[in-house]
């Protein structure tokens, strides 16, 4: 009987970020964790659960649910490990409790699933890893891969465990083509040594070789002394079922050499066992003999009572094998003894087939016969209680394929709600952002109106002042063109007199006066229009100065007194006693 190593894969737990406002308090608290942790690898249990303990407590102090979890996840393991699976599973179930919305729920029911399967009720553990796999998502992005994948693995486990071997390679390898996809090397690892013990476990040697080996040299570049330990004694096993004994006995010596680095001095009872059993195959029986009792002195020593049993069943064949028929009784009988005080009913069936065996050889019959009905009674017995197993594992199998619908569906539910969530919070923003884009657009719009009346306004404002200058203009003309052509009629009409002839040398000098006149009078008229034209091309530039009044007056006076004189007109200027003014000279004298 060749022992496989089968692990069971934990879910690690992640660390947790210290927050700028952490205290140094809360800090050693993470540090205890670790340290913990620690101790629990190296097997030192009691260390692991005190510290564990403390950084509990001051996790709880400051409220840190997620802290205090991982206290409670490190704290069941331990007591898993020292054999206390109630105190183990009481942690687990109060912490679901306590915990039931937490982010590393995943992890708190791996555990759980893990716990269940080594207590042996695996309909359970594969109800706990599923569920397991329902809350991974609450997890960071980069562990859910990792924590799926150890998830699957169990599951594998567990499915092996019932004889589902089918259901087992798929979920092995589901687990192996997440695990390619971590840099978990150890799951990678573990997973290749599990599959390949499977694999051996059905006889598919090449397919079992490939994937121990793989695992083998994934370990040896890590130099991971218990992962090779492990491969190496499934690489035996695998060899010894297959007929190669040369290369099973290579590989537990290789396993022994890994196990001494790991602890010196600490023999494998289970490593010496098969390094015994398959040298009785090759025939080796002094070796063989020698490697068995080796091994049942470990198992003693150490209060193995499994351990027993397999050395006393594996001497007593060899002694068959050999004919010392008396020698094979004594070990079968002692063998025998041993599997009425374990669980194991295969254990008594199978020691019963091999002393009837040996009792009718030795021709004693009656203690054959006795032995070949408690054989019969315990096949019946296993046969019924296989039936009835696999009725409660197909009625379990229902149940949980139920529950798993009722969680698949509850999550579909759960995954529709945070969709609709998020559609609706999609819509608000969107709708927020088209109100907020609307009442830009309104205020753009009101301002753009409001710049257009100001505008209209002032288009108004500047129509009617050319309207008004339009008229200005006009009226201008009017006078001017008036006041010229009255002038230029004049001048005209003395010119055709005096072309014609008609008029005589004195008359002319009686008209030469009034000419001037009106030559003055245009002149005049042409410097005011001059003057006015250039001011509204140019705009109106008002300089002013000290203006004396009378001076200006003056000027004037002087300027219209020929006219005036030739009109007969008396222009009298007084004695301005005025004083001088500001304004702009030439805007006075042109008003003037």
């Amino acid at each position: 009987m060749a022992v496989f190593f089968l692990l069971i894969f934990h879910a690690g737990v992640s660390a947790v970020h210290i927050s700028a406002g952490s205290t140094e308090t809360d800090a050693n608290a993470h540090r205890l964790i670790d340290q913990s942790r620690d101790a629990l690898t190296s097997g030192n249990l009691s260390l692991a659960l005190e510290l564990t303990v403390q950084a509990e407590q001051v996790f709880r102090d400051f409220g840190d649910e997620e802290g205090t979890l991982k206290a409670l996840l490190i704290k069941s393991r331990a007591n898993q490990l020292g054999g206390d699976a109630s105190a183990a599973l009481y942690i687990l179930n109060t912490a679901l409790e306590e915990f039931p919305e937490s982010i590393n729920l995943s992890k708190l029911y791996n555990q759980l699933g893990t716990l269940s399967s080594e207590r042996g009720d695996l309909i359970k553990a594969i109800a706990y890893h599923k569920t397991a796999l329902n809350y991974i998502y609450r997890l960071p992005d980069n562990e859910q891969v990792n924590l799926r994948a150890r998830n699957l693995h169990n599951i594998a486990l567990a499915y092996s465990s019932t004889g589902e071997l089918s259901l087992s390679l798929e979920y092995f390898l589901e687990a192996l083509e997440l695990a390619r996809f971590t840099d978990d090397q150890e799951l990678l690892s573990y997973i290749y040594n599990n599959l390949g013990a499977e694999y051996g476990r059905q006889k598919d040697f090449e397919r079992s070789l490939f994937y121990l080996n793989e695992s083998l040299n994934m370990a040896m570049e890590r130099d991971a002394k218990l992962e090779i330990y492990r491969a190496q004694i499934n690489l035996g096993n695998v060899y010894t079922d297959a007929g190669k004994y040369q290369e099973a006995l290579l590989s537990y010596d290789s396993a022994l050499a890994a196990l001494a680095v790991l602890s010196p001095g600490a023999p494998s009872a289970i490593v010496v066992h098969n390094q015994g059993r398959t040298l009785s195959l090759m025939q080796r029986y002094e070796e063989a003999e020698e490697k068995l009792m080796s091994s049942l002195a470990i198992s003693r020593q150490s209060g193995q009572l499994t351990g027993e049993y397999y050395n006393f069943f594996e001497l007593g064949k060899l002694y068959a094998s050999q004919n010392r028929l008396p020698e094979s009784i004594y070990k079968l009988e002692l063998a025998h003894e041993r599997a009425r005080n374990l669980v194991n009913a295969d254990f008594r069936r199978d020691v019963a087939l091999e002393l009837h065996n040996a009792y009718a050889k030795e021709q004693r019959f009656g203690e054959a016969y006795e032995i070949l009905l408690e054989y019969s009674a315990l096949s019946d017995s296993l046969n019924e209680a296989r039936w009835t197993s696999e009725l409660a594992q197909a009625e379990n199998r229902l149940e949980l394929e139920r529950q798993n619908q009722i969680n698949r569906l509850l999550n579909e539910k759960q995954l529709q709600s945070e969709k609709r969530l998020r559609l609706q919070y999609t819509v608000i923003i969107i709708s927020g952002l088209f109100i907020l884009l609307f009442f830009v657009l309104l205020i753009q719009m009101k301002k753009s109106t409001r710049e257009k009346e100001v505008m209209l306004e002032k288009l108004q404002i500047q129509k009617e002042s050319l309207q008004e200058l339009n008229k200005s203009k006009d009226k201008l003309f009017a006078i001017v063109s008036h006041d010229l052509r009255n002038a230029l009629m004049s001048m005209q009409g003395l010119l055709s007199l005096l072309k014609s002839g008609l008029i005589t040398q004195e008359e002319l000098q009686e008209l030469v006066p009034q000419l001037e006149v009106s030559v003055q009078e245009n002149a005049n008229v042409m410097v005011d229009l001059l003057a006015w034209a250039t001011e509204q091309l140019a705009g109106v530039e008002i300089i002013t100065t000290s203006v004396d009044i009378r001076e200006l007056v003056s000027e004037v006076y002087q300027s219209q007194q020929f006219v005036a004189d030739t009109k007969k007109i008396t222009l009298v200027s007084g004695n301005l006693n005025v004083p001088a003014v500001k304004a702009d000279y030439n805007a006075m004298l042109f008003v003037l």
